[in-house]
């Protein structure tokens, strides 16, 4: 009978098995990837102050063969000096730099791999294939046009550039020294200083707490504090202001100097004074020579089964054919049991594991729905940061699953089992079953659970021979009780079996079971998440005061929004510092408004309480009369579309991006055509193999920076706002593209408010009113003409941009 129990005790890890094997597939795909090749030559071979020489490159990415981004592609970059590449978007320039860098390799041993990709890339006579990849990287120093920056403090985030370098071991005191150089060079020291805790200042989820001049000249320093031998600015400069990017342009000129230096850009301004300037188009080199040369040229049932244990001794009393006949009766009771318990086993585990699957993701829904209905402020948390909300959604509805899944109806069979065993042993001897109950059964459950927890050499030893006495002193006290014929023999059978068995074979599927401890903190905090009510909740009768006004078609009342902020105050939750101090200003119906000023002065903020990512800390803002507090969220945002500084596309289709937002029965082909005819999207996208159901890719990988913006352009025209919010939306494009889209916005402005945040002045010289901002104040405002005339701030950005 033992062995039969331990038998049977194998099939408990079962389930642990299968999870285990399914894992196992993901983990080692993962782990038997190929690897890039690193290994190679490094400084005592590679002349990094040779030239860097590009011969007939082709080039297509692996998952877009029909699209030739580098068509036979040949060019020098001379060493020591400044070479610029422009061109549209979409021309190869950023593919370019992802191939000096290798994040890519031409010629590899795959055939189709090897025609798709090919060429010859080298630094004076040494292939870049032949480099050691990690030596090769610490070299160059790289700043892109979408600053990348980590939810760590400023001298963490520019630290980070010494990886892979000399200095990455080297002493805090010199760390400290080398990035606060590299912040002078980038004139980015000073407003660090001011910062209330300096270099220690928490930057937030992406550098969030920051504006995106500050993040762009920090992105600068972590370039540079390596002191790279090559340097690459992928629109380095195209987020900040006027002032900022003179200053910074003066930093990035001095560093570049004696330096290997390739810059990517669509302002032409910015590469005037490079040696040698590359003009691409469809991936291949159109034009190249001086900025003056150039400008010539124009172009995842105990009960019965312990019954019949304990009736199973009495066929040792049987003898001859009454033992045969009593043998094949228990043996086909033992196979009813054991088929009726595979099938009640099985409808179980189906059962449990439906229902768990259908509650987790029922709750996964509903966790995340009431995550995207938080506001902004709740995000500013550390402890709301992207990363710590992604991984309670994938794990806490998965630790609440434990409730109700497979390994909780293992439990709870074992507690019935058990249960079951000790009545039954009651009843043939209840004086024997106590003797045994009191110490041997939480002994026994506990040391076959131990699998929960760490044990040390010595308890584990000590569990395991506690259960060998339990047993021993079980096997004594029968044996006095048979000595005093108080027990019969086959009652001793049943006793022993019952408790000692039982309770091992439940305490090995209870090991199985949840941690009730990790279940009880995911329900809490998806209990949390559900009573925790946005700050914009509103009573019903407000939001009825609101959709009695706000349904009504806005032609008949007005054009576009009528936008008040009244002495409004604001400092962002994680900072001391107010950002805005008393701002006035006022937008009437229609007009197209622009708000102008330096970096940190407030002019995004102003566009965040428009939107209501958060409340102001005093004053009130009003949306055609209306405090936009007492109007719902949904319904204030119908009447808006913001197209952001950086585009933020997801992953899936064009036509999912776009039409995000807008509600089905609302949406054709033809309002979406139109709105992509509107941003000048439209035939890029015609052109594509699979149209408007092209992958973009995660975060929009797949289109260059202008293509991803033009995009973010049509998901805002497409929704028809009343209220048009432009932030920094074409610094990202180059000129030719700038000077369409800028069309485009004029002429669908008509109609519709529209706000513009800028920092090239001439995108908005047509403003019918200018606000200049600085220190969260507006301190000028009027049309272009009457702010040059009062010849102040507004007059002296101008002439830093050249513009009369």
């Amino acid at each position: 009978m033992t062995m039969l129990a331990h038998i049977s005790a194998i099939s408990v890890p079962l389930a642990s098995f299968a999870h285990a094997i399914t894992a196992a597939n993901v983990f080692f795909t993962i782990i038997d990837a190929p690897k890039p090749a690193s290994a190679g030559v490094g400084k005592d071979v590679v002349d990094t102050d040779a030239d860097i020489i590009i011969e007939n490159v082709n080039f297509a990415y692996p998952t877009r063969h029909d699209v030739k981004v580098l068509d036979g592609l040949s060019l020098c970059i001379r060493a020591g000096q400044k070479t610029a590449i422009v061109g549209p978007s979409g021309s190869g320039k950023s593919t370019t730099v992802a191939l000096i860098q290798r994040w890519y390799e031409l010629g590899e041993a795959d055939p189709i791999a090897s025609y798709l990709r090919n060429g010859l890339i080298k630094i004076g006579n040494t292939e870049l294939k032949n480099i050691d990849l990690q030596w090769w990287r610490s070299q160059i120093g790289i700043v892109q046009q979408e600053p990348f920056l980590f939810d760590d403090t400023v001298f963490n985030n520019v630290v980070l550039g010494l990886t892979g370098t000399t200095w990455e071991s080297s002493s805090r005191k010199i760390k400290e020294r080398l990035v606060t150089k590299a912040c002078k060079e980038a004139y980015a020291h000073d407003f660090i200083c001011l910062l209330p805790e300096g270099y220690h200042t928490p930057m937030g989820d992406r550098g969030l707490h920051f504006s995106g001049g500050q993040r762009q000249r920090i992105a600068i320093a972590r370039a540079i504090v390596r002191q790279p031998k090559i340097l690459i600015f992928d629109e380095a400069t195209s987020a900040l202001d006027v002032t900022s990017e003179g200053i910074v342009q003066a930093a990035l000129d001095r560093v570049a100097k004696s330096r290997t230096t390739l810059v990517i850009a669509h302002r032409l301004a910015t590469i005037s004074d490079a040696d040698s300037i590359i003009v691409m188009k469809k991936g291949r080199v159109m034009q190249q020579g001086t900025h003056d040369d150039l400008v010539k040229i124009k172009d995842g049932a105990y009960w019965s089964l312990a019954y019949l244990f304990g009736r199973l001794i009495s066929s040792f009393a049987y003898w001859s054919e009454a033992l045969r006949i009593s043998t094949n009766f228990l043996c086909l009771m033992l196979l009813a049991v054991a088929v009726g318990l595979g099938l009640s086993y099985f409808t179980l585990g189906w059962v449990s594991n439906e229902a768990s699957i259908y509650t987790v993701s029922l709750y996964r829904k509903e966790y995340f729905a009431n995550m995207v209905n938080k506001p902004l402020s709740y995000f500013d948390d550390v402890d709301n940061s992207a990363g710590v909300l992604s991984a309670r959604l994938a794990a806490d509805p998965v630790q609440l699953q434990q409730l109700l899944g497979m390994n909780m109806a293992m439990v709870l069979i074992s507690i019935f089992g058990l249960t079951g065993c000790v009545i039954i042993a009651e009843i043939f001897h209840w004086k024997f079953a106590l003797v045994v109950i009191a110490p041997s059964l939480p002994i026994i459950l506990a040391a076959q659970a131990r699998s929960k927890a760490r044990f040390s050499c010595l308890i584990f030893a000590a569990s395991d021979s506690l259960i060998l006495l339990c047993m021993a002193f079980a096997l004594w006290y029968g044996g006095q009780l048979l000595a005093r014929s108080e027990l019969q023999p086959f009652d001793f059978l049943v006793v022993y079996l019952a408790i000692i068995q039982g309770t091992l074979s439940a305490g090995q599927w209870l090991s199985f079971g949840p941690n009730f401890a990790q279940a009880s903190a995911a329900a809490n905090r998806i209990q949390l998440m559900r009573h925790l009510e946005p700050e914009s909740t509103k009573t019903p009768l407000m939001h009825l005061k609101g959709f009695s006004r706000w349904r009504l078609p806005s032609q008949l009342l007005w054009q576009g929004a009528d936008i008040r902020v009244h002495n409004v105050w604001f400092t962002y939750p994680s900072r001391d510092v107010a950002v805005l101090r008393g701002l006035n200003l006022h937008i009437r119906h229609g007009q197209y408004a622009a708000i102008v000023g330096p970096s940190g002065s407030g002019k995004t903020t102003v566009i965040s309480l428009l939107e209501r990512f958060y409340e102001p800390t005093k004053g009130h803002i009003t949306y055609n009369g209306d405090p936009i507090t007492s109007m719902s969220l949904a319904e204030l945002r119908s009447h808006m579309s913001l197209v952001a500084q950086e585009p933020f596309l997801l992953h899936g289709t064009i036509r999912e991006n776009v039409t995000l937002g807008v509600a089905d029965d609302e949406l054709n082909d033809n309002l979406l055509h139109q709105a992509c005819r509107d941003a000048g999207i439209h035939e890029f996208v015609a052109s594509l193999p699979d149209g408007y159901e092209t992958n973009v890719g995660s975060a929009g990988v797949m289109l260059s920076g202008g293509q991803k913006q033009r995009l973010s352009i049509a998901r805002a025209l497409i929704r028809d706002p009343d209220l048009l919010l432009l932030d920094e939306a074409t610094s990202s494009l180059d000129s030719e593209t700038e000077a369409e889209i800028q069309q485009v916005l004029e002429r669908v402005g008509k109609g519709r408010t529209t706000i513009v945040v800028a920092h090239r002045l001439a995108t908005i010289q047509k403003a019918d009113m200018i606000f200049v901002m600085r220190e969260g104040r507006v301190v000028e405002n009027g049309d272009h003409r009457s702010l040059l005339e009062r010849k102040g701030t507004y007059w002296q950005m101008c002439q830093a941009q050249n513009l009369g």
